[in-house]
């Protein structure tokens, strides 16, 4: 049986969920129908920009203790204005279905809640609709839809 821990990382560890990322962003270039460039454009580089811009981020690392592979992640960030937002999270497909998403999930809000946000939110993009029960579990539910015109 295989165990994995858990680890909050500083924002200038940000290096190490790169390679997941980049699988992520590579999920969601396959599955957009109308912006598949927007994602294969992306660069580690650029996301990671905005993430140490935004600030007060929480980093949270799941990690293979076997063999010492970092399986999954969850960064979120806290705002001045009050809001906390679910950045990014990610786990490799052969460790899906071990709770492993759930427990960042957890985590992320936990969080969150004890920075005393007053409203959590997150974007899916069109094509990914496939995580939005795992989001409903955690009370996250479409609210808006936003077009943004493609050139």
């Amino acid at each position: 049986m295989m165990k994995i821990e858990y680890q909050v990382v500083d924002a200038e560890a940000l290096d190490f969920i790169a390679p997941l990322w980049d699988k992520l962003r590579k999920h969601q270039e396959v599955r957009s129908p109308n912006f598949a460039e927007h994602y294969a454009d992306r660069t580690w580089q650029a996301r990671r920009k905005e993430l140490l811009e935004a600030g007060g981020l929480h980093v949270n690392l799941a990690r293979n203790t076997d063999s010492g592979q970092i399986v999954g992640y969850c960064v979120s960030a806290v705002f001045p204005n009050g809001k906390g937002c679910l950045e990014s999270i990610f786990v490799e497909s052969e460790y899906r279905g071990n709770d492993i998403g759930d427990t960042l999930m957890a985590k992320a809000i936990e969080w969150m809640n004890s920075k005393k946000v007053q409203t959590i939110t997150l974007d899916v993009g069109v094509g990914n609709e496939e995580v939005l029960s795992f989001y409903g579990r955690y009370g996250f539910y479409p609210r808006t839809i936003v077009l943004q015109q493609k050139k």
